[in-house]
C-alpha cells in the first residue's frame, strides 16, 4: 500500500492484489531497462522519482520508485497492469516472501501441499 508521500505522488491512497495475479517479481537498482517507461497518465515524473501510472509497448505499469534505490518489480497477469515497480524497506526479503507464497500457491493447486 502507498505511504505517506507516495500516495500524493502516485494519486493513488490503496492498492490491492490478488495472489493468483502474481506471476513472479524481482529485485533491481535499474527498474526502467526491466519495465520500460514511455507515457506518465496520472502521478509524478520528478528528479530522482516516478511514481503513478505508466504506460509502454501498450502496457500498463504502477510506479512508486526513487532513483537509485532498489526496487520490487512485481509482474502480474491481470487486465489492468503488467508490472508493479515499488520501493520497499527490504526488497529482498519482500521478494523471498512473494516468491514463497507464490510456491505455496503453486503445491496447494497441484495438492503437494
Amino acid at each position: 500500500m502507498p505511504r505517506s508521500i507516495w500516495k500524493f505522488l502516485s494519486l493513488r491512497g490503496h492498492f490491492v492484489v490478488s495472489l493468483d495475479h502474481v506471476l513472479g517479481c524481482t529485485v533491481t537498482t535499474r527498474p526502467d531497462r526491466r519495465v520500460p517507461v514511455r507515457f506518465r497518465i496520472g502521478g509524478t515524473a520528478a528528479a530522482g522519482l516516478l511514481a503513478g501510472n505508466m504506460i509502454s509497448q501498450g502496457r500498463r505499469s504502477w510506479w512508486a520508485h526513487r532513483y537509485g534505490y532498489p526496487a520490487l518489480v512485481i509482474d502480474l497477469r491481470s487486465n489492468r497492469y503488467a508490472q508493479l515497480v515499488v520501493d520497499v524497506e527490504d526488497p529482498g526479503a519482500t521478494a523471498a516472501a512473494i516468491g514463497a507464497a507464490i510456491e505455496d500457491r503453486s503445491a496447494v493447486g497441484t495438492g503437494r501441499g
